[in-house]
């Protein structure tokens, strides 16, 4: 009898070691798989910015973007609800994502945000931003349209999609302002078909230029305000001739330019120099407070 019940013993230690040991495995491969997630999720530690930030101080982790993300506003501050369209609406056609707006003073269950801070910051200057990027909270300052569009588009561009298909940016702090206040393209062309109107004030937009002057009647397209168009010259309030730049190379605009000046005017002949390679180097040399190499 003895000897039956200390089989018996030994047979029930030995299942629930067994058990004991899968439930070990289980847990190894589900924290393997997590700590794979992790890694992709936090591969994404540095991102290019055109044009180069005055400031960028870079945190461990990444913010990932949710469905359940809240566009955080005043609900009564008609700029805020303004730009927080332009910002849903942006992040629908990078993402796929819908996001929803809501109060910033009734945010007690709202885990995971961006919030928008339309002249909370005096401390930035004209057409300047700040964006902040934390775990669970992303915040955009801006005191008038260009800071806030510029700010907007640059979070926009900023995520990237993981392996896992999640939307993720680095944390990080941007604070930035341009060198030249007036950073405008000129463009020569005699025919306006054979470009897309629409998708080239987007490019300048996201390049930071803001005046384009034409000798070509455009559509205004121009959703954010962030661009003035100009087919008259005599409208201009500025002189656009003393800082025109024409007959020079782009490159060599880049690499020359280094004075911080008034407004810079450079005119284009040739609908190639549209391109965005094109556009980020007249951009650094524009807008860029960072010394180049």
């Amino acid at each position: 009898m003895k000897c039956i019940l200390d089989n018996m013993f030994y047979f029930s230690l030995k299942r629930i070691y067994k058990k004991i040991m899968s439930i070990i495995l289980i847990i190894i491969f589900y924290s393997c798989k997590q700590v794979e997630n992790n890694s992709v999720e936090h591969s994404i530690n540095k991102i290019n910015i055109t044009p180069t930030p005055y400031k960028i101080l870079y945190k461990r982790g990444n913010y990932v973007l949710e469905k359940s993300t809240r566009i955080l506003l005043n609900l009564s501050n008609e700029v805020e609800n303004h730009f927080a369209e332009h910002l849903i609406n942006s992040l629908l056609i990078k993402t796929g994502k819908k996001l929803k707006i809501a109060d910033r003073f009734t945010t007690d269950n709202i885990t995971n945000s961006i919030e928008i801070l339309y002249g909370n910051n005096k401390s930035i200057t004209s057409e300047g931003y700040k964006i902040s990027v934390a775990q669970n909270k992303v915040k955009i300052y801006a005191n008038d349209p260009n800071g806030i569009t510029y700010a907007s588009n640059l979070f926009v561009t900023m995520l990237t999609k993981s392996e896992s298909n999640k939307w993720l940016t680095p944390q990080l702090t941007i604070e930035d302002y341009p060198k030249t206040s007036i950073r405008a393209i000129y463009l020569e062309f005699i025919d306006s078909t054979d470009y897309k109107e629409e998708h080239m004030l987007n490019q300048l937009i996201n390049y930071r230029f803001n005046y384009l002057i034409t000798n070509t009647k455009m559509v205004q397209y121009n959703p954010t305000n962030s661009i003035i168009i100009v087919n008259d010259t005599s409208d201009l309030t500025f002189d656009w001739t003393k800082n025109l730049i024409e007959n020079r190379s782009i490159h060599e605009f880049y690499l020359t330019d280094t004075s911080s000046t008034e407004s810079s005017v450079f005119k284009m002949k040739n609908k190639t120099l549209l391109h965005p390679d094109s556009l980020a180097l007249l951009s650094e040399a524009m807008w860029s407070q960072v010394k180049k190499p």
